[in-house]
C-alpha cells in the first residue's frame, strides 16, 4: 500500500469536510454508508 503525507492545510482541510458532514447528516449514517471503505477517521 503507498504512503503518502499530508501538508497542514490538507489536513485542516479534510476535518473540515469531516465535520461539515457529521453535521449535515451524522457520523453514524455517515460511516455506515462508506462501509469498510472508510480507512480512517477524523
Amino acid at each position: 500500500m503507498p504512503t503518502f503525507t499530508l501538508t497542514n492545510k490538507a489536513f485542516a482541510d479534510l476535518k473540515a469536510i469531516g465535520r461539515y458532514t457529521s453535521e449535515q447528516w451524522g457520523r453514524e449514517q455517515l460511516y455506515s454508508q462508506t462501509g469498510d471503505k472508510l480507512k480512517f477517521r477524523l
